[in-house]
């Protein structure tokens, strides 16, 4: 990301007069740099699913998962810590 942002021509944003234009202008280019250079990961929660389980708290539980079984107990009981907080906090935010 660090390379792409380098490689920008930011003349297009310096010489604009006008800050809101040169604001949209450093949005459109920060933004195409995120959607092409950070990956975007698809998380299906179905209707069945508990209102506390969060597409971040989906995910953490399946990278728990995959912890545990290459035998990685300790990163994943520290994920489990985490998590709990997390659910924790959703259900205090919920109520």
């Amino acid at each position: 990301m660090a390379l792409a942002l380098t490689s920008v021509d930011w003349i297009c944003i310096t010489n604009v007069s006008d800050v809101d234009l040169a604001y949209d202008k450093f949005l459109c280019i920060t933004g195409q740099s995120i959607n092409s250079n950070i990956p975007c990961k698809s998380i299906t929660i179905p209707h069945s699913t508990h209102s506390y389980i969060t597409p971040l708290i989906k995910s953490l539980l399946r990278k728990r998962s995959k912890l545990t079984k290459v035998g990685k107990t300790a990163d994943a009981l520290s994920l489990s810590v985490k998590i709990g907080k997390l659910v924790t906090d959703q259900n205090l935010s919920e109520y």
